[in-house]
Parts: structure tokens; C-alpha cells; sequence
């Protein structure tokens, strides 16, 4: 999950709340990932500046729960790139 700094609509609070459910085993401990993106806003599908950090974001997890399941992340790399329409990036870059 990703979310942004001060965000009405899901606040970060919320994150606090999965973490602690995780650690009483009521979910699972890696069911739920999540990352905060400073400067990110929750209209990002709307503001085109937003989009690029979002996108990155977004392929960084392919990449991270291929490498988790033993697939191939190159091959993921270029499948994920080829769909989202940006360059190949670097794990270690994004």
C-alpha cells in the first residue's frame, strides 16, 4: 500500500494500526506492505508530477515480490516497464 504524507482520506494512523495487528499475529506479518512517499498527494492520479514517483513506486514492488517468490525481476523489469511505458530503471534507483 502506498501512502501519502497527511492524507485525509487514509491517514497514517492507519499504518500504525496494520503494524500492530501484524505483531499480534491477527494478520499476517508480511500480508500487508506499505510505504509512505514524501511529498506524494492523494490526487497523484491526477497531478501529472505525481505520476512518475507513483509509477516508480509501483514498479520497485513488482520487482521486490518477484524477487520474494523466486521469479525472474528482469524479466518481470521489462514486462512491468513495457506495460507502464517508462525506461528500465535500477532496483538500487528507484
Amino acid at each position: 500500500m502506498l501512502y501519502c504524507e497527511n492524507d485525509h482520506w487514509a491517514p497514517s494512523h492507519h499504518l500504525n494500526e496494520i503494524a500492530k495487528l501484524q505483531s499480534l499475529g491477527v494478520i499476517p506479518a508480511q500480508s500487508i506492505r506499505y510505504d509512505v512517499l514524501p511529498g506524494l498527494k492523494h490526487d497523484f492520479v491526477s497531478a501529472n508530477k505525481m505520476i512518475p514517483p507513483v509509477v516508480r513506486w509501483c514498479m520497485k514492488q513488482i520487482r521486490l515480490q518477484c524477487a520474494d517468490q523466486g521469479r525472474n525481476t528482469k524479466a518481470a523489469t521489462r514486462v512491468a516497464s513495457a506495460t507502464l511505458g517508462m525506461e528500465e530503471q535500477p532496483i538500487s534507483r528507484l
